[in-house]
């Protein structure tokens, strides 16, 4: 710090400045300019606060930036106390042409391996907890450089010890159910339980509200499920011959299952939970432990009862598809083949296949269900028979 220019005033702030593209970090003054905030001009209550001005640091070009808080250094298990971190870059890095961030990767080396790409330059600064910036300091660095190793790390340790085996820090218990593929190519269990870290991106703010099982709310247990990023080496697999897709999983697909009667595919999981699943882990959402044999039995209490009852709701009805052809050599069998190695057996096409020369549309060129159904397979008056509106 001894190397650092004079501080140009006493509103300058020191920072650390990730460059983008030099080996090693530096540290940077910047310029913080303090305001006043009230709610309307009649209320005579007023709220200072400070702004930093990191914008020539990110590029001449005023690019809209993004900002992380850093409050807790969950690989030391310490919280920060009275001060938190703030992480700014380049928000648009991903389309902007931004490039890895070779400060970033220099500065972590032996502490651990990086888990997410940070492009573009990044500024560390020091704030206190009521908005004022302080000047950053050698202990914050090291802090920054723990979040740079955790954030976004998504590898989840299997659990070997015995089950009343505690979990260390903030660390929770975790099941991982495994795909059709990880069974029967690796001869893995179909539940594995695992470790997941306080930073793991099921665990992390964006992933609150998603993913949630439907089946699971209602139950009384909610459930967030997440798919592992390998999930595309298990799609064409050489040498599976088995009758499923070594993708998918069907008690993954359930679990997410649609339980409101207002939606047109209740009963059904989305697509995007039919087809590519791979591996999932499976947390509690509220953050405590999630033991193997609770989800093992939730499942089987999907599978075996809900699962039925579901069947039974829908009058006996069962999965058709009408299909508009765009090549004459597809077959009906080709299809159902087809559904049969991508998705469980309940979602086979157990009605057929049938063929026709338009889907029926309304106005809005929204699909008239009912008239599949019937038979009635013409468009409304106002479409054309490709769908599209008359001239």
């Amino acid at each position: 710090m001894s190397s650092q220019a004079p501080r140009p005033s006493l509103a300058h702030k020191r920072a650390i400045l990730f460059p983008q593209n030099e080996a090693k970090p530096f540290l940077v003054w910047v310029l913080c300019s303090r305001n006043v905030y009230s709610q309307n001009e009649d209320d005579e209550r007023q709220v200072e606060y400070e702004t930093a001005g990191i914008h020539p640091l990110l590029g001449m070009d005023k690019p809209i930036f993004g900002t992380v808080p850093i409050e807790r250094n969950c690989k030391r298990a310490r919280n920060l106390g009275s001060r938190r971190l703030t992480l700014t870059f380049r928000d648009a890095f991903l389309k902007d042409g931004s490039t890895i961030n070779r400060g970033i990767l220099n500065s972590v080396k032996l502490s651990g391996t990086v888990h997410h790409s940070w492009c573009g330059p990044v500024v560390a600064m020091r704030e206190t907890l009521n908005g004022r910036y302080e000047d950053i300091t050698l202990d914050d660095f090291r802090h920054v450089i723990d979040y740079f190793v955790t954030y976004n790390k998504s590898e989840t340790p299997e659990i070997t010890a015995p089950l009343d085996h505690k979990c260390t820090g903030r660390t929770i218990r975790g099941v991982k159910i495994c795909c059709y593929g990880e069974n029967k190519l690796h001869g893995a269990e179909p539940y594995i339980p695992v470790e997941v870290e306080e930073m793991h991106p099921a665990r992390s703010l964006l992933s609150v509200d998603r993913n949630i099982s439907p089946i699971s709310k209602l139950l009384e247990s909610p459930l967030r499920l997440w798919r592992f990023a390998e999930s595309q080496t298990w799609v064409d697999t050489p040498g599976w011959n088995y009758n499923m897709s070594p993708e998918s999983k069907q008690d993954a697909a359930l679990l997410m299952s649609e339980t409101d009667l207002g939606n047109e595919f209740w009963g059904w999981a989305p697509l995007s939970w039919n087809i590519d699943i791979g591996n999932v882990l499976v947390i509690r959402a509220d953050d405590t432990d999630l033991y193997v044999d609770e989800l093992r039995l939730m499942c089987y209490f999907i599978r075996r009862k809900l699962r039925p009852k579901f069947e039974d709701a829908s009058n006996g009805e069962y999965p058709k598809a009408y299909v508009v052809k765009k090549s004459s050599t597809v077959t009906s069998e080709e299809l159902q083949d087809f559904i049969k190695a991508r998705l469980s057996k309940v979602k086979w096409l157990t009605a057929g296949v049938e063929f026709i020369e338009a889907i029926p549309r309304n106005n809005t060129g929204k699909i008239v269900r009912r008239r599949l159904s019937s038979g009635d397979y013409t468009n409304h008056s106002a479409l054309t028979a490709n769908g599209g509106p008359k001239l």
